[in-house]
């Protein structure tokens, strides 16, 4: 579909006044090979936009709101960090973690909180805190050859909108509510999509 100016008229609102103004445009919409004219009507506003600048409480302030997560800030450096507990976390490589997203995803497994390393190449799954300590020797050294870590406990570095040369972190997919996917099906499709395995 292409839009054409054709022609251009501006006119006051039955007010009288700047802000109900109204702008006329005839534009000439292609659609499926015929061109047809149109009259489109725009409202202008008086006041610009307000730029909204984000802040590292505003940020925190949004994690423990919409998304229940037990958010903190460093008031020295402005690094926000959660507990992990009834929220777990597991991290793994970049390329590993790409082919577990897509396996979720085509399961319908969705919204996907996932926090990115810059530097260390990696990405972390926020998950629900539902996975078994893992007793078999053999499973344990796959998934520690395979780079792939739980965390149960300790901090989680969240995403802040000041920068931060020591700790780099960013969304991959952003956590914009409470659901988190459990942490064993995100296990469970990490170790299905190593190399020569296969799960049922």
């Amino acid at each position: 579909m292409r839009i054409q100016p054709i022609a251009h008229r501006s006119g006051r609102s039955a007010r009288g006044n700047d802000s109900g103004r109204l702008d006329h445009k005839r534009v000439a919409i292609e659609r499926f090979g015929h061109w047809v004219v149109r009259e489109v009507s725009m409202t202008r506003t008086s006041q610009p936009a307000t730029v909204y600048a984000e802040t590292p409480r505003s940020r925190c302030e949004f994690y423990r709101r919409e998304c229940s997560l037990p958010a903190v800030i460093d008031p020295d450096t402005g690094r926000i960090t959660m507990k992990a507990g009834f929220v777990g976390a597991v991290m793994m490589p970049t390329e590993l973690a790409r082919r577990v997203k897509t396996t979720l995803d085509m399961r319908g497994v969705a919204p996907l909180p996932i926090i990115g390393h810059p530097r260390a190449g990696g990405w972390t799954f926020l998950v629900r805190s539902d996975i078994r300590p893992i007793g078999d020797p053999a499973v344990v050294a796959q998934l520690w050859r395979a780079r792939v870590v739980v965390i149960r406990e300790g901090d989680i570095a969240l995403p802040s909108p000041v920068p931060d040369a020591l700790m780099a972190r960013t969304w991959i997919s952003p956590a914009v509510s409470k659901f988190r996917p459990s942490g064993a099906v995100v296990l469970e499709c990490a170790r299905a999509c190593l190399p020569g395995q296969w799960i049922e």
